[in-house]
């Protein structure tokens, strides 16, 4: 038996099964009353015995059979329900077979007023019931196919109907689809709407920032530019021009020079020329050679001298311009305190610096002790050996030593300054380079974290707000609950449901990574305004340019700097935006897929389905035989008589032997007592 639980509707019972009762086929039955209460899942066995009773008519017994108007056979059942008939019939005029269950007067009426003795005749089944579970193994055996088709179509239907009509079940959707649409609305709100026009402030404030500290670089950038401007053109091209003009000809070919010098000298003062006219030419062309390399060393040391004079000033030697920067910029920009500090950052430009000119110097008067020995040899042809090897000896000393100098006073000190200037530049477009890295990071993110908003938009958001109308549907009865509950425990939906959740995983991934890269940027900010601000050698030229901002106190900067750069990290706290939104839409996903998944177990043949629904009864007889029980009359006057002469006889029985005993008695206790006493004691002896 397939009970049907699946269209049970609520109701005042709370149970399922069937209630069974065996009776006379002539009875009413009594069901409500007298019904044995059978299970669904249950295997049920019924044994029965028939039991038919035949009663006494009064006075011998209480049974009485008269005709009813509303029965064709009398029993105590149809007598009540006659009876009440009868009386309804009366007091409200009609006379339905069936009184109003909840209308008590009828029932009570008709047990006080109604005659309704027991019938004469009468059968009962007797019942003995014994159970077993149905075992999850009997699907198959209960249902073919076509069983099964129908009671899933049965059952869909039957669903459908109690899932719109059951105040519970409709209720819960509704309740569902009422959260779904106001989280789905913060959700919008927060996601779409707030978080949307707060990338577009954090990426106008990013930019904002990168172009402040943009700006910074720029004129710094410039400035260093500037600066080695100043230093290739005004400082070190001079030295080029020297170089060029006299530094290489002081030691040019030094050691022939001065063995040339020294070989004429010799022919003058050996007498190897006795015209005068040849010796005066041969001493006027040395003559020449000495004070022509003397006017060279004597030119070089002029040079060399505006070049010191310049490197310990700090004031530029040639006054090139800058592209359109005026020249009068030139001397507050050049990096005075670099250039100063070329002189003596270490021993080998304090000792070289020097011992460039001390060469020259020195140079100058071994070339007038040469010209002395000359002169000698062209006046007296004579020469002191020993002074003119000296003479030799140390000017080839000199010009080799002065050649180390001028190398050493170019590397250490001509060009250190330069060096130093290209290596601040060098780090400072590191610096640069990496804050432009990190700001590219940045930016980048928050335009791939808007773009894929308007993505969520237009299709996840979409498609939730497509899943939602369908409950809708479903609510304005346009669609079937089996229709939402495939969409909502679909693969397609699991993964759009993946794809939201990804989408906020990854929102906050961003927003850790950007406050990071933010962080990062504010570090670098602060890292090039401090290279701008600590930069000793451009001070002159802030000032003069006007630009007192990097004159200030680096707390002072650095705090303005991070208040700016707090109130955009304030900006990309995303998750601060979105409060935890995704997860109560999430649970609220969750909530109607537990609901659905519900719903279409409910709808599955299996065995759990068939311990609901069937139960399995078997009715038998116990034995093939019954029971007979007769009412006989148990006591008629012949009967009566015969006790009432059995009751005399014994009774006269009795009173003749008592009376003999009685006699008896007296004579022995009167006639002789001692011999009544002895046969006692004898008695009692024995």
């Amino acid at each position: 038996m397939n009970i049907e639980q699946y269209e049970y509707m609520p109701g005042p019972h709370d149970a399922a099964g069937i209630k069974m009762l065996l009776h006379d086929p002539n009875e009413i039955p009594r069901v409500h009353a007298l019904g044995q209460a059978i299970p669904p899942g249950s295997h049920v066995f019924v044994g029965v015995k028939m039991i038919e009773i035949t009663n006494l008519p009064r006075p011998h017994g209480d049974c009485f059979d008269k005709s009813l108007e509303y029965a064709d056979m009398y029993t105590t059942e149809a007598c009540q329900l006659d009876c009440l008939t009868r009386r309804a019939a009366e007091k409200c005029g009609c006379r339905s077979l069936f009184m109003p269950e909840k209308n008590e007067t009828f029932p009570m009426m008709s047990a006080a007023l109604c005659d309704c003795p027991v019938p004469c005749s009468f059968r009962l089944y007797e019942t003995d019931i014994s159970y077993a579970s149905t075992s999850e193994y009997s699907l198959n055996k209960f249902l073919s196919d076509d069983d099964k088709g129908n009671l899933s179509q049965s059952l869909l239907e039957a669903a459908e109907v109690t899932s719109r009509y059951e105040v519970a079940k409709y209720s819960q959707i509704q309740s569902l689809y009422d959260n779904f649409v106001r989280h789905m609305d913060t959700v919008r709100r927060r996601v779409i709407v707030n978080v949307k026009e707060t990338v577009n402030k954090a990426t106008l404030e990013v930019n904002q920032r990168y172009k402040e500290i943009e700006d910074h670089y720029n004129w710094k950038d410039y400035l260093y530019r500037y600066q080695e401007y100043i230093l290739q053109k005004n400082f070190m091209r001079p030295r080029d021009a020297y170089e060029e003009r006299i530094f290489h000809i002081v030691a040019l070919g030094y050691a022939e020079y001065i063995m040339t010098v020294e070989g004429r000298i010799r022919m003058l003062a050996g007498g190897e020329f006795t015209d005068d006219s040849t010796r005066r030419l041969l001493y006027e062309d040395i003559s020449a050679l000495l004070t022509n390399r003397k006017m060279i060393v004597e030119i070089a040391l002029v040079n060399y001298t505006s070049l010191i004079e310049a490197y310990d000033t700090g004031i530029q030697i040639f006054n090139y311009k800058f592209f359109d920067t005026p020249r009068a910029h030139n001397i507050p920009a050049a990096p005075k305190l670099l250039i100063k500090e070329s002189r003596v950052h270490n021993s080998y430009a304090t000792r070289y610096g020097k011992r460039f000119g001390s060469y020259l110097n020195r140079t100058i008067a071994v070339l007038e002790v040469c010209h002395e020995l000359l002169d000698e040899a062209y006046s007296n042809m004579t020469l002191d050996e020993e002074s003119m090897t000296d003479c030799r000896e140390k000017f080839r000393y000199l010009m080799r030593n002065w050649v180390f100098a001028r190398s050493v006073f170019y590397f250490d000190t001509i060009d250190w300054p330069l060096k130093q200037i290209e290596e601040r530049h060098e780090n400072f477009d590191k610096q640069w380079n990496e804050l432009n890295t990190v700001f590219g990071n940045l930016n980048q993110s928050l335009i791939s974290l808007k773009t894929e908003i308007e993505s969520f938009e237009e299709g996840t958001f979409e498609s939730i707000k497509e899943i939602r109308d369908s409950v809708k549907d479903y609510l304005n009865n346009t669609v079937s609950k089996l229709y939402i509950s495939e969409r909502f425990t679909s693969l397609s939906f699991k993964h759009l449901v993946t794809k939201f959740d990804l989408f906020f995983q990854q929102l906050r991934s961003r927003e850790s990574s950007m406050m990071d890269w933010l962080s990062q940027m504010n570090d670098d900010a602060f890292g090039i305004l401090k290279v701008i601000v600590y930069d000793q050698d451009s001070w002159e030229y802030y000032n003069f340019t006007g630009r007192t901002e990097y004159l200030g106190n680096i707390s002072d900067i650095e705090s303005d700097l991070k208040e700016n750069y707090t109130a955009t990290a304030a900006l990309m706290q995303f998750s601060l935006t979105v409060n935890g939104s995704d997860s109560v839409l999430l649970s609220t996903f969750s909530d109607f897929v537990e609901e659905m998944m519900a719903y279409k177990d409910s709808l599955k043949i299996d065995s759990s389905f068939i311990k609901d629904n069937f139960l399995h009864v078997d009715i038998f007889y116990r034995q093939m035989s019954y029971e007979e029980i007769h009412q006989q009359k148990a006591y008629d006057m012949f009967s009566l008589w015969c006790d009432i002469g059995g009751t005399m006889g014994l009774f006269l029985g009795a009173s003749f032997l008592s009376l003999v005993e009685l006699v008896d008695f007296i004579l022995t206790h009167t006639v002789n007592p001692k011999k009544g006493n002895k046969e006692h004691t004898r008695k009692q002896f024995l």
